[in-house]
């Protein structure tokens, strides 16, 4: 019942934000779209089912430890005769017809039990170890719909850059036209400004497809629709990194990453399974008692009824199982060598990824602010050539060769703030912080949304 509840809550989430952006015709923020996610995505919700149906375990270990109550309670009619000789031995038959109600209450209490122990042991870090993979189930969706989002944003760029684009070669294709008719372009002037719009227009044509691409993308994570596509703030830059350094990030990977912390807990699991099957040797004492009610159960005690109250111990001691505890201790104890050496290669390929991600975010960082400034000499470098062509210094066609190269270069520099943002992310994500303080971070690149003002009455 409670997981339908919360299935329910999700639905109803889902739904409310799909209404609220298509009715008030926002952009997507990223902390909408990861509640979407986590409301949607199949992914992550199979891993909460997983998750919940790991928890079960240490429930069903305990009970094995508690007393067990049964009761049984039978009744059987009987028919038939009885022959027997009389005192004048002569042979006497007598029919027989009769009902045998019983009932019965068993109880057993285990006093000494070290294998139901060792699988209490055993359950509680399953448990922790399906905590832990669900956690690496919700940073892999973080990752999944970061990706997607930065796809998002950089097709939206991308598409309003063209649209400018488009707007600047039909203003100057105009011109063309115009000094032509003044008698003052030339035919070969016109024709390479037309060729540069309908260039312009391809371009933006091929960034609404990519755009429609990615909303797609979006859309199969978070299940939204209808929504404005989102646009990142002009010169929006991530907060300065803390902790500062990789060794100081690579501590807190090696205490925090879901990953490992599963891998620590997968070894722990197969521990608690050797102990589990050294424990077959082990003997059992169970308290057991019974109280047993009767009447006419045998032939001899037709009309009588009974009442038998029993309690006492019981110990199970193993003497041979020809191999098989043997065997199964060996076998348990390669599956925990296997689980320490998984440990040691999950710790190697964390180191390995964290460092890839610190040197990635490194990068990032160096190539947004060499294209920051590139970009910034391009508006001087594209202005300068717009006035010398008023002047008649330079011709359309430098221009036009300008403009282009200002486009890429804020394309460049457009994805290069993304990569920045997922490098980050994806830094946060190895390291195993919190999924809502990831959120935040990569919402604190958008300003926040102004109060309201007290509302005007007439």
């Amino acid at each position: 019942m409670r997981r339908s509840v919360r299935a329910l809550r999700g639905g109803a989430l889902l739904a409310g934000l799909f209404v609220s952006l298509a009715a008030a015709g926002e952009g997507l923020r990223f902390g909408q779209a990861f509640e979407a996610a986590l409301a949607f995505d199949p992914g992550y919700r199979a891993a909460a089912h997983n998750r919940d149906a790991e928890s079960e375990a240490l429930p069903i270990a305990q009970g094995n430890l508690l007393p067990q109550v049964g009761l049984v309670v039978s009744r059987s009619e009987s028919e038939g005769w009885r022959r027997f000789s009389n005192a004048q031995n002569q042979p006497v038959e007598v029919p027989l017809g009769y009902s045998s109600p019983q009932t019965s209450l068993t109880v057993r209490w285990p006093l000494v039990n070290l294998e139901g122990l060792a699988a209490v042991d055993q359950a509680e870090a399953q448990v922790k170890l399906a905590e832990q993979q669900f956690r690496a189930d919700g940073l892999n969706l973080l990752d999944r719909l970061s990706a997607a989002y930065a796809e998002l944003l950089a097709a939206h760029a991308s598409q309003r850059i063209a649209r400018g684009h488009v707007a600047q070669a039909e203003v100057i294709a105009a011109q063309a036209r115009r000094r032509e008719a003044d008698g003052e372009g030339t035919r070969v002037v016109v024709a390479r400004e037309a060729a540069a719009l309908e260039l312009a227009r391809s371009r933006l044509v091929e960034a609404e497809t990519v755009l429609a691409i990615a909303r797609e993308g979006v859309r199969r994570i978070t299940g939204l629709e209808g929504y404005a596509a989102p646009e990142l703030p002009p010169d929006a830059l991530p907060a300065p990194l803390v902790p500062a350094s990789f060794e100081q990030w690579l501590d807190v990977a090696r205490r925090s990453n879901p990953l490992l912390q599963a891998r620590q807990w997968a070894v722990d699991v197969a521990s608690s399974q050797v102990r589990r099957q050294r424990a077959g040797h082990a003997p059992r004492l169970d308290v057991v008692g019974s109280i047993t009610e009767a009447r006419n159960d045998a032939l001899s005690t037709i009309g009588q009824s009974s009442q038998l109250r029993s309690l006492g111990v019981q110990l199970q001691v193993p003497l041979f199982s020809g191999g098989t505890v043997q065997a199964s201790v060996r076998q348990a104890q390669s599956r925990l060598r296997a689980a320490e050496e998984e440990l040691r290669r999950e710790r190697g390929t964390l180191e390995l990824e964290l460092g890839r991600a610190w040197q990635q975010m490194l990068g990032s960082e160096a190539r947004v602010r060499a294209l920051r400034d590139a970009v910034s000499a391009s508006a001087l470098a594209l202005e300068g050539s717009r006035r010398s062509r008023e002047e008649g210094l330079s011709t359309s066609g430098d221009e036009a060769a300008l403009r282009a190269s200002d486009l890429d270069l804020r394309r460049q520099l457009v994805q290069a703030r993304l990569d920045l943002m997922l490098a980050r992310v994806r830094l946060q994500i190895r390291a195993g912080l919190p999924v809502q303080e990831i959120v935040d971070a990569v919402e604190a690149l958008w300003p926040a949304a102004p109060a309201p003002g007290p509302s005007s009455t007439s």
